[in-house]
């Protein structure tokens, strides 16, 4: 973590096929922004020559972009909370 709002994160994968001796790899570096508490921007870089959909690489190197959201009990309150914030009682 860089700072609250700024990690940086990298992803990595090897594969190695002994009985051909294939090894294919790929790296993807990224920065990932927080803007709210539950919801992330990630922007990076794929580069290597592994394209395996078992691995859930489709693509391949280039320029990419994530948007993910987190979904606990703390991100939302409950309904019960609503109503005793409505009414004025804890």
């Amino acid at each position: 973590m860089i700072n609250p709002l700024l990690t940086f994160r990298s992803e990595g994968r090897w594969l190695i096929e002994r009985e051909s001796g294939s090894q294919r790899w790929d790296m993807a570096p990224s920065l990932a922004f927080n803007f709210l508490d539950a919801l992330e921007l990630s922007p990076g870089y794929r580069f290597g020559d592994l394209r395996d959909p078992d691995f859930s690489v489709r693509g391949g190197h280039g320029v990419f972009l994530t948007l993910s959201t987190r979904i606990s009990e703390q991100t939302l309150s409950s309904a019960a909370d609503f109503w005793r914030k409505r009414f004025g009682r804890q």
